[in-house]
């Protein structure tokens, strides 16, 4: 059950690869976080790109620098290499599950300056945002300062 005035300190968006190290690092720096993420699951532009796609670089270039690939993978991952990849780092890392909310769709994230929070979907507030929704995403002006 959602509290009604609650007040995050990070919102993240997204739960791709840059969303996934943001959560690792709020997790770790104790922060009151919240992950919004609109597809079903994890992996961001790895969820809807086709399952033949792998990563153009060697994977060393590609893995978190606490965790690496695993010596039986590709030296060019496949999609499901990396979902896979990118689960084990979850676990890894012992990411609250419950902090996460899937089916997700942000429409809107403005700035506050009266409260100096984020209002996201005019709903979540936040102290801080973490936009990681991809940069080829299809509203790249979602996070926009309210004057």
């Amino acid at each position: 059950m959602k509290k009604k005035n609650k007040i995050y300190d990070l919102i993240i968006i997204g739960f791709g690869v840059s969303g996934i190290a943001l959560t690792a690092k709020a997790q770790e720096s104790k922060l009151d976080y919240l992950v919004l993420e609109k597809n079903s699951k994890l992996g961001g532009v790895w969820f809807d790109t086709n399952k033949n796609t792998s990563l153009q670089s060697e994977k060393r270039f590609y893995q978190f620098s606490d965790f690496n690939f695993p010596e039986s993978s590709s030296k060019f991952p496949s999609k499901l290499e990396v979902i896979d990849y990118l689960k084990s780092y979850i676990k890894f890392k012992c990411l609250d599950q419950s902090k996460i909310k899937f089916n997700t769709i942000v429409n809107t994230a403005t700035f506050d300056e009266n409260q100096n929070l984020w209002i996201v979907n005019k709903e979540l507030k936040s102290k801080y945002l973490g936009c990681c929704n991809g940069y080829f995403s299809n509203n790249k002006e979602i996070c926009k300062i309210q004057n």
